[in-house]
């Protein structure tokens, strides 16, 4: 595996033991990947909601800096792939939630490929608590309800060969945010046409990046970065900004685990 750099950041933890996995959240997007990711099933993260001028709302566990535009949006802008995103999010007025996820899985690199990646019955077993359809070739759908939005969702898969074919921002990515250099492949996640709920709009647009790192012949670290444009926050009756914290950790929880069972 490439080296994997020890940065010295002292970063509060919070661990939550949902249905399997256990999630310790990180106070700042740089935290140190250590053996408990890797050896221990761990998984961490950072979890930030900002506000339409991009200052973190603080949440019910008290994660919060104060005033500022969010150093966490700036590092990954660059997700945006049209490359605009202060441009839309001033513009739209828009809440943007960011998370950093990190975790191990006894599974080869090998076990990536777009043919699984895309795979039908694969995204089904993973993202078991939607209900979805196959729109095309790595493009899907997910069926709205009365408290989630539908949406559509279309995957790309690039093993390292491949990166040329990257969207510049996702190549300014690597350069700029990156702390274990260039990973052996990668899912890149675009969800676009979401739904309203109650006549409210509900998202703009959310995109996420999957890194892939060889630990060893029979392990991989899996590194996910992710970025969503949101209209409108939930109102206080249904549980106000936290519902998205909320939801992030049951997802994770439930994503993480039917890939480790797969």
């Amino acid at each position: 595996m490439k080296k994997i750099l020890s940065f010295a950041i002292a970063s509060f933890m919070i661990t939550f033991d949902l249905f399997g996995a256990s999630l310790q959240r990180m106070s700042d997007i740089n935290f140190a990947i250590d053996s408990q990711v890797l050896d221990q099933g761990v998984v961490k993260y950072f979890y930030e909601f900002l506000d339409q001028n991009l200052v973190p709302i603080p949440d019910d566990n008290k994660f919060n800096r104060s005033g500022g535009n969010s150093e966490s949006f700036n590092k990954l802008k660059n997700l945006d792939i049209d490359n605009n995103a202060e441009f839309k999010q001033k513009n739209n007025h828009l809440y943007v939630g960011l998370n950093k996820t990190v975790y191990s899985l006894n599974k080869p690199i090998s076990f990536f490929s777009e043919n699984q990646i895309c795979n039908f019955s694969f995204i089904k077993k993973i993202l078991s608590t939607l209900k979805l359809s196959e729109n095309s070739h790595c493009n899907f759908h997910v069926l709205g309800s009365v408290t989630t939005p539908s949406m559509d969702f279309r995957l790309y898969f690039y093993s390292a060969p491949d990166f040329q074919n990257l969207a510049s921002p996702l190549k300014n990515f690597f350069k700029d945010f990156s702390q274990l250099g260039e990973p052996e492949a990668v899912t890149f996640q675009y969800n676009y046409n979401f739904g309203n709920i109650m006549f409210q709009k509900t998202a703009d647009s959310s995109y996420t990046l999957t890194q892939y790192y060889s630990i060893d012949s029979t392990k991989t670290l899996v590194v996910v970065y992710s970025m969503s444009y949101i209209f409108n926050a939930p109102p206080g009756f249904a549980g106000g900004a936290n519902r998205f914290h909320k939801e992030y950790k049951i997802g994770t929880d439930n994503g993480v685990n039917q890939l480790r069972s797969y």
